[in-house]
């Protein structure tokens, strides 16, 4: 089901969720490596 169109605010912050902060995002740009890898270091702090 799509909800951007719906609820544009919420859909944002379930993406920032799971792909970005919880890693659930199947892609091979260098982004993505890049923000892994910040989360992976701030965890190590």
């Amino acid at each position: 089901m799509s909800y951007g169109k719906q609820d544009p605010q919420y859909t944002r912050e379930l993406f920032i969720r799971g792909a970005l902060v919880e890693g659930e995002f199947d892609t091979r740009l260098p982004f993505f490596a890049h923000n892994r890898k910040l989360v992976a270091d701030i965890a190590q702090t």
